[in-house]
């Protein structure tokens, strides 16, 4: 059973990821200029999925030399998953983001709705080792300063934001949005870390 959820969703992930890659006419202007897809969260995190179900699909087994690093950065995934569906679909119902008509609607949920029910079942499917807090936090950290270097050197390259909302905010604004969004992603670790513990004690009952 868990190797056939793996398959599907990785199959699912990895044949969404080759489609949005696929030459199509579209007014988005997000998919132009440098990076193209891969100036947006989303993306990211559509990489990291197809990278942690890829391994655990092919090569899942805990004795392997690069197992807990590849654990690590699944439990990243479950931070990153809830905060890109979470915001997109914000941004979508508050009115900030108007494009999704741009974007095929299977594509649309295998990228934004899709990614946490796969956690949800690759947590419950399988019991997973989590690290340290510190460490954990320290990936999270990293990946979002990472990707907010990145996706500023696109704004350099490329005159504008990947997200054309961000162009309207001032300095209070962006202090808020940047403090908001790491805090989120703190709040959606200790969320999976409090479930991961729950089916730990679930389990231990049971037996």
């Amino acid at each position: 059973m868990l190797y056939i959820t793996r398959f599907a969703i990785l199959a699912l992930f990895v044949g969404a990821f080759v489609f949005m890659l696929l030459p199509r006419k579209t007014t988005f202007i997000g998919f132009q200029g440098f990076a193209g897809p891969f100036k947006f969260m989303t993306v990211w995190n559509h990489a990291l999925q197809i990278i942690v179900f890829g391994y655990f699909t092919l090569f899942g087994r805990e004795e392997r030399r690069y197992h807990s690093y590849f654990e690590r950065l699944f439990v990243l995934t479950t931070a990153t998953s809830t905060v890109v569906v979470t915001m997109f679909w914000g941004l979508v119902f508050s009115g900030r983001f108007k494009d999704t008509d741009n974007i095929p609607w299977g594509l649309n949920h295998i990228q934004h709705t899709m990614p946490i029910f796969a956690t949800f079942l690759e947590l419950y499917l399988h019991e997973h080792k989590y690290g340290s807090l510190g460490g954990d936090l320290f990936d999270i950290g990293a990946y979002g300063i990472i990707y907010g270097l990145f996706m500023s050197l696109c704004k350099y390259i490329n005159g504008w934001w990947p997200y054309p909302f961000l162009e309207e905010l001032y300095l209070r604004d962006w202090v808020f949005m940047v403090g908001g969004t790491l805090a989120f992603f703190l709040f959606s670790h200790l969320i999976w870390r409090g479930v991961h513990s729950l089916r730990h004690v679930a389990k231990k009952i049971k037996q």
